[in-house]
């Protein structure tokens, strides 16, 4: 039997997205999380030392933060101490051009980073399963699976919906709609049904609850006698910088949190605006990890809504199923009934509503609070206390350092800073693995035993939410 070109054998697309749906749950959920699950056993198991993965995460500069959170919890140093050494050989060499490019008359000199290794795995089998499944939604033995077993969440709908004809359309809908009919509204089943299952939140759950301890000290003066808010810009920049991590990464993990805690508060008498409960996937799962208030009064509000919308595009879609061209049309309406308010515009309208919410409340105000500290640090930088700060300090991770080259901020102390943190964390890199040696057994294990966890936070201070990595809470 001639195999499939995505790996897969034979060619008979039913039989495997059936069996796909035999478990409960979303079917790209499960797609997502196989392959992350066999990409991470094979990558412990052997594929931490192949060259071509090693030069693959040298090109990228390491993972994105949630699969860097999975590597540090399943790998450990003994299988990361390597690719590390690769990972942190690629993020010198970044550094090292944007310190070259950062100045005034000065070209930029950096390229993009290549996408996270584990990322690019993931998004291959799940655009093969999206593609299996778009083709196989005209069996009625598909479509009764996909209404009966609910193996659709609502956040995936969305993604899918672009490559099905209305007749496809109609019935992934009514099987998203009444998925979400048959789940309380605020409950944590609803959020999975809106959001689809995060392999990642359990992980991000810990820096939450810090953040939110922080938070809590802060306001009952237990952990200083002044607030934050209450230090003149200088001394507030220097605090951040000694905290032990990127200061813009630390700005966004408390302002996420922050936002959550309050959303999660008692509302008033009139309830929070639309706009406030507009949250994507993850911050829809963060707003069950800092408090189910917050939880279960997004997805109350924000189930019944989804509800709607899938049922209407599923009426919509049955309706250009019945037009004079069968609704064979994928992404337009026909031309006899497009701008008439017939099936075809109809339709366009409905989908438009699943599709085109791209807009998390949360997400804006985490970038909203980094550019605010971004905007500190650069008005502080030529303060002679902010710069000492600066050089006895974390720093700024390598992504936000990126982010302040190509704006045309004065990055060069950050960058400065950061490439010299880069070459510490390479040397304690080496030095531990010189002390793995046999005949070295004998000398004293200092701090660079523990450089593989830290040197997560120089990449992308994200992978803990701006907090030190490893120490203690903030």
């Amino acid at each position: 039997m001639a195999a499939d070109p995505r790996g897969w054998p034979g060619a008979d697309d039913v039989p495997r997205v059936l069996d796909l749906m035999d478990r409960p749950g979303c079917v790209l959920c499960h797609t997502r999380a196989d392959a992350a699950g066999i990409w991470m056993r094979w990558f412990v198991i052997e594929n931490h030392g192949v060259p071509a993965t090693l030069a693959g995460l040298e090109r990228s500069a390491g993972f994105c933060p949630a699969h860097t959170r999975r590597v540090l919890a399943e790998g450990g140093p003994g299988v990361l101490r390597m690719p590390w050494e690769f990972t942190v050989r690629g993020a010198i060499g970044r550094a090292g051009r944007l310190a070259a490019g950062a100045g005034p008359g000065r070209g930029r000199r950096d390229r993009p980073r290549a996408p996270c290794p584990l990322c690019q795995v993931i998004t291959q089998r799940e655009q093969a399963t999206r593609d299996d499944l778009a083709g196989c939604l005209d069996d009625p033995h598909v479509v009764a699976a996909l209404r009966d077993r609910g193996a659709l969440c609502y956040r995936d709908l969305r993604d899918l919906l672009p490559g099905l004809t209305p007749a496809q359309a109609a019935a992934a809908a009514a099987a998203a709609a009444r998925l979400l009919a048959a789940v309380p509204p605020g409950s944590r089943e609803a959020a999975l049904a809106l959001a689809g299952h995060d392999p990642d939140a359990l992980a991000r759950a810990p820096y939450l609850d810090r953040h939110a301890l922080s938070l809590a000290d802060a306001a009952t003066g237990l952990r200083r006698p002044g607030r934050l808010t209450d230090l003149a810009p200088a001394d507030r920049m220097v605090a951040e910088l000694r905290a032990g991590s990127c200061p813009v990464c630390r700005a966004t993990g408390r302002e996420v949190t922050r936002y959550l805690l309050w959303l999660g508060e008692d509302p008033s008498e009139d309830g929070p605006a639309s706009l406030d409960l507009h949250l994507c996937a993850r911050h829809l799962h963060d707003a069950w990890s800092v408090g189910a208030g917050a939880g279960s009064l997004v997805t109350g509000v924000r189930s019944a809504a989804a509800r709607d919308q899938a049922a209407a595009l599923a009426a919509a879609a049955a309706g250009l199923r019945g037009s004079p061209d069968g609704g064979r049309r994928r992404s337009r309406p026909s031309r006899h009934n497009a701008g008439d308010g017939g099936p075809g515009e109809t339709f366009q309208m409905a989908r438009a509503r699943v599709t085109g919410d791209d807009y998390c409340r949360v997400c804006r105000l985490g970038e909203h609070a980094a550019a605010r500290q971004q905007a500190l640090l650069r008005a502080c930088l030529r303060d002679p206390r902010v710069l000492r700060a600066l050089e006895e300090s974390h720093g700024m991770c390598l992504r936000h350092g990126a982010q302040a080259a190509a704006a045309g901020l004065e990055a060069a102390p950050v960058l400065t800073r950061l490439l010299t943190q880069l070459r510490q964390a390479q040397w304690e890199l080496e030095e531990d693995a010189e002390k793995q040696a046999w005949d070295r057994r004998h000398e004293p294990k200092g701090r660079e035993h523990a450089a593989w966890r830290r040197l997560p936070a120089l990449l992308d201070g994200d992978v803990f939410l701006g907090l030190p990595a490893g120490g203690p809470g903030p």
